[in-house]
C-alpha cells in the first residue's frame, strides 16, 4: 500500500514526525493499577501485532496528571508499532469528522497502530461521536488498532460513547498524586534533596499535579544554577512559594 512507508513511525495526523524520547515506564508516576493496562497493550502489540483484536482505552483526569506523558511513554516503549497522534490542531483543514475518518483509515493501513486521540472532549461534536462509535466497534471490525482517548472533562463526553461494554476495555482515572507519589516524584527529579526536606515539600504540595511538581523541580534547579551559594532546600522553598503565588493569581 502506498502509505506502508509510515509503518512503525511516530507522527501526527498533520504530518509532523514525532521523536521517540528516553522516557520509560519509570518516568510515569501512576498507581500500579493505572500503569498495568498500558503495559498490557504494549505487550499484546509486541506479541500479536496487526492480528491483535482492536482495543480502546479512555484516560481521564485533571490536567497534568500523566495522560499525555502516558502516551509518550507508550510511544517510546512500542518502537516497532506505528504511533499516530491526533489533536484538535489536526482538524484545521478537514474538520473533526474528516480528520477522525482519515486517522482511522491511516491507523488501519499502518497497523499495528496506537491511535492516541488527545483532549477529545474539546472538539468531539455529534457527528464525530457517531463516527467514533462506528470506527471503534461498528459492523466492520478492525484489527491491530489500539485507540486511546484522553479527556480532562469526562462529563462532557456523550453517554452513548462511553457507556458501551467492549468499546473501552480500560477506563482509567488519573487523579492528582498522593503525598507518597509526590515524594517519589521529588526523589526522582531532585535526588540531592534530603529526605526531611522532601517529606516537608511533599506534604506542602497537596493538590499539585505531577506537572506542577515537575515545574517546581526545574525552577529550583534554575535558582541553584543562578546562585550557587543557595542551598537546594532553600531553592525548593522559593520555587514552591512562586508556584503557589501563581496558582493563587490564576484561581
Amino acid at each position: 500500500k502506498q502509505l506502508n512507508f509510515l509503518k512503525g513511525e511516530a507522527f501526527s495526523l498533520g504530518g509532523e514526525f514525532l521523536e521517540r524520547t528516553g522516557e520509560t515506564w519509570a518516568d510515569l508516576f501512576l498507581e500500579p493499577e493505572q500503569i498495568a493496562p498500558l503495559q498490557r497493550v504494549s505487550t499484546q502489540l509486541a506479541a500479536k501485532g496487526a492480528a491483535l483484536e482492536s482495543r480502546g482505552i479512555l484516560l481521564m483526569g485533571p490536567p497534568g496528571t500523566g495522560k499525555t506523558l502516558g502516551g509518550r511513554v507508550l510511544m517510546n516503549e512500542t518502537r516497532d508499532v506505528t504511533f499516530l497522534w491526533l489533536a484538535a490542531r489536526d482538524f484545521y483543514r478537514s474538520g473533526a469528522f474528516g480528520g477522525l475518518r482519515d486517522a482511522f483509515d491511516l491507523a488501519e493501513e499502518c497497523a499495528p497502530t496506537i491511535l492516541f486521540i488527545e483532549d477529545v472532549d474539546s472538539w468531539l461534536d455529534d457527528y464525530a461521536v457517531d463516527l467514533l462509535k462506528t470506527e471503534m466497534d461498528g459492523i466492520k471490525r478492525r484489527s491491530g488498532v489500539v485507540t486511546i482517548l484522553t479527556t480532562n472533562y469526562p462529563h462532557r463526553l456523550s453517554e452513548a460513547l462511553i457507556d458501551r461494554p467492549g468499546r473501552f476495555h480500560d477506563v482509567l482515572s488519573l487523579a492528582l498524586p498522593s503525598a507518597t507519589v509526590r515524594a517519589a516524584m521529588l526523589a526522582a527529579w531532585l535526588p540531592d534533596l534530603d529526605a526531611d526536606a522532601r517529606s516537608e515539600i511533599a506534604a506542602a504540595t497537596s493538590g499539585f499535579s505531577g506537572a506542577h511538581l515537575r515545574e517546581l523541580a526545574k525552577f529550583a534547579q534554575t535558582l541553584v544554577a543562578e546562585t550557587p551559594s543557595l542551598g537546594l532546600a532553600e531553592a525548593v522553598a522559593s520555587a514552591l512559594a512562586k508556584i503557589k503565588d501563581q496558582r493563587a493569581l490564576i484561581d
